[in-house]
């Protein structure tokens, strides 16, 4: 039983990583910004469309960036 238990391996959330390129695109009727996040454990890269809640809230290039409802990429 012990050894059953320590053979159990944890999956390790990473839904973080670094914004390495961007986009606005502020002519849509509804403006919003395509994203590429470099996800910090795999290193693999993902395209995110980010609608903003205000003209204020822009997302730039070497940012850290985390996404809530994908847990790896």
């Amino acid at each position: 039983m012990l050894l059953f238990l320590t053979s159990c391996k944890k999956e390790k959330i990473c839904n973080c990583g670094v914004i390495t390129w961007d986009y606005g695109n502020t002519t849509a009727i509804y403006p919003y910004q395509t994203i590429v996040v470099k996800n910090d454990c795999s290193g693999n890269e993902r395209h995110f469309d980010i609608i903003p809640t205000s003209v204020y809230e822009i997302i730039n290039v070497g940012e850290k960036y985390c996404v809530i409802n994908i847990y790896n990429w």
